[in-house]
């Protein structure tokens, strides 16, 4: 592959078709081609940033970051709760933006709009699934880590939950 003197990708090429050896998968599909999927899209921003961001909030946060979190839970509870995945959108970005800026890191403040715009295409106004009540625990679980400044246990919480690897819990719990 041939690279630029400054290490960037020379002016006016495509930033895939100029790594597209290095971007491959299997499948033959370039990076660009994998978040196009719905099935990978959902978690690319979350995974690069979040788990690192959430045990930096364990570390950092102070008793505004904490009440931020708290709040945004409570609201994400109570939008289950009612059916309303507006106020469940709202909530999460709530939660998402407080975490990120309970990092004190400019480099993940920074992220803040990018990911609140992946955030934005995650809810529609649509019915709520079991995945919305099994990312509710989740968040949870993320929250009562970064309160009990449990690096590791926010980290794992956080990966499990942008891979989507959360526990599908029954509507009986509200």
């Amino acid at each position: 592959i041939q690279t630029a003197p400054t290490g960037r990708t020379p002016l006016g090429s495509d930033r895939d078709t100029y790594l597209q050896p290095v971007l491959r998968d299997r499948g033959n599909k370039t990076a660009t081609e994998r978040c196009k999927n719905p099935a990978t899209k959902r978690t690319k921003p979350h995974i690069a940033l979040e788990p690192t961001a959430a045990r930096l909030a364990a570390e950092r946060a102070d008793g505004a970051d904490l009440k931020l979190l708290q709040d945004a839970v409570s609201g994400m509870t109570e939008a289950i709760r009612n059916g309303d995945s507006k106020g469940l959108a709202h909530h999460d970005h709530v939660f998402h933006r407080g975490l990120l800026a309970a990092t004190r890191n400019p480099l993940y403040v920074a992220h803040v709009p990018m990911m609140l715009r992946y955030l934005a295409e995650q809810y529609e106004d649509r019915e709520l699934t079991e995945e919305d009540r099994a990312n509710l625990v989740q968040h949870r679980d993320i929250f009562d880590a970064i309160t009990m400044s449990d690096l590791d246990a926010a980290e794992r919480a956080t990966r499990a939950l942008v891979l989507g690897s959360g526990r599908v819990i029954s509507q009986a719990a509200f």
